[in-house]
């Protein structure tokens, strides 16, 4: 019994985080220009295209749905840790009973769920009305992608958060980190597009190995996919714990 009591507080705290941030996001104006305007702007040019094939379309469309998915990790989970700052929530989100990474992980996780879920909305309804077939990859990898995606974006949320704590600058570097992912990320600019020396950037980012997974079924590109978001909670994890430290040895972040 104590054991699975055990079990359960840790759990019923991630899906309460999760349950929270999504009743937060939906409050966020960015949420509507990440997951309803930029998604209808980049699918309206992309339908403007009479030439592409119902395959081509498919993975056109899983390019944007990343590349709007990017926006909402930088700036909804990335930002999770930056607006407790200002909103003076902080210490209660570093410092209570339940390990400070589950609460932000969860919280990050229930950002990006939401990101998603939106984005396929907005998606599915714009092709309704444009009435252009589309052919996606099987149900069994668009599961599997999304759900990896949903992963990684989590993953990746807790590193930018915690990284961003560290700096007043938070909103400017978060602005920075947007576009340069647009370019080199390997998502919507095609990778032969970019000159040769900067090709090994798209490597660093999950959701290029994503797209090639569920455009492709390129069961290496899920590899690499399962090694960089593992990657992301090496790095965001050491990070997070370092913060903790610093909050409660060394009292240089401002929690309040």
């Amino acid at each position: 019994m104590r054991r699975d009591a055990a079990t359960a507080g840790p759990v019923l705290a991630l899906v309460e985080s999760a349950r929270i941030q999504f009743h937060l996001a939906r409050r966020y104006p960015m949420m509507i220009v990440l997951n309803v305007v930029q998604p209808l702007a980049l699918l309206a040019i992309v339908l403007q295209r009479t030439d592409n094939g119902p395959r081509a379309l498919g993975e056109l469309l899983i390019s944007v749905l990343l590349t709007c998915y990017w926006g909402n990790i930088i700036w909804t989970a990335g930002g999770v840790l930056r607006r407790d700052r200002m909103s003076g929530t902080l210490a209660r989100t570093l410092l209570n009973a339940q390990d400070g990474r589950l609460i932000i992980v969860g919280r990050c996780l229930g950002a990006m769920v939401t990101s998603l879920v939106t984005l396929a909305i907005t998606s599915a309804a714009v092709l309704m009305v444009a009435q252009r077939p589309v052919e996606l990859p099987g149900p069994a990898w668009l599961a599997m992608g999304f759900a990896g995606v949903a992963i990684s974006g989590t993953a990746l949320g807790l590193l930018l958060a915690t990284a961003l704590l560290h700096s007043r600058h938070g909103v400017e570097i978060t602005a920075a980190l947007m576009y340069p992912v647009f370019v080199f990320g390997g998502l919507l600019v095609p990778p032969e597009a970019v000159p040769a020396a900067l090709r090994w950037l798209s490597w660093l980012i999950s959701l290029s190995w994503a797209r090639d997974f569920m455009v492709h079924a390129d069961w290496l590109a899920g590899l690499g996919l399962i090694l960089t978001t593992a990657a992301y909670v090496a790095i965001g994890a050491r990070l997070f714990q370092r913060t903790l430290d610093l909050a409660r040895k060394e009292g240089t972040l401002d929690l309040v």
